[in-house]
């Protein structure tokens, strides 16, 4: 069965066929989506050719714009770019489904951010150095040692093991427990030495 796309006779039409939450699906071998419309100047290409080129230290930037302006979108249309995935690894996620929004600190946003990174790269394959291991275990084994006895002594398979529960299971907890996230807000201060 084929779908059919009708255009929209008027503003109010269209509006009823976004949702403002969702960046539009890009698909790297895709055809283009067919909600997707150009700008006018492509304000974004300017981004890619900066991304693309060489540089000495890696840039920094801020996107910015109203709810449902496409920021999200854009960014997911540079992610499928062959030339920005040679250099770049993109993660993406929400944190509305990583953290409570309404109660929001920058160490969450942080330990979402680097939560996401580690679970993408686990399921990718990615295995972590044995140092980074071994701190992220010790940040770990702080946080639970503060909220439940843990045993210790665990061989490098088992740390990965309780890693990936941990980053699988923080997201929730933060978002949906205040005391688990003033212990993580507590321990991430203490290892920041903030």
């Amino acid at each position: 069965m084929e779908f059919k796309y009708v255009t929209a006779r008027d503003l109010d039409h269209a509006w009823l066929n976004f949702e403002l939450d969702l960046p539009l699906e890009v698909e790297p071998d895709g055809p283009p989506n067919p909600f997707y419309v150009d700008r006018p100047g492509n304000p974004v290409a300017e981004l890619e050719q900066a991304l693309t080129a060489p540089f000495y230290q890696l840039p920094k930037y801020f996107f910015s714009g109203h709810r449902g302006c496409g920021k999200s979108t854009e960014l997911r249309r540079l992610a499928v770019n062959p030339d920005i995935r040679a250099k770049f690894w993109p993660v993406h996620f929400t944190i509305r489904e990583e953290a409570d929004v309404n109660n929001l600190d920058y160490r969450d946003v942080l330990l979402a951010i680097g939560g996401q990174v580690y679970r993408q790269y686990r399921v990718g394959g990615g295995r972590l150095p044995k140092q980074l291991l071994k701190e992220l275990d010790q940040f770990r084994g702080q946080v639970e040692q503060e909220i439940t006895i843990t045993p210790s002594g665990l061989t490098g398979s088992e740390v990965e093991g309780k890693l990936d529960a941990f980053f699988a299971q923080a997201a929730l907890k933060l978002k949906l427990e205040p005391k688990i996230r003033t212990v993580v807000r507590h321990s991430a201060l203490r290892r920041l030495h903030l």
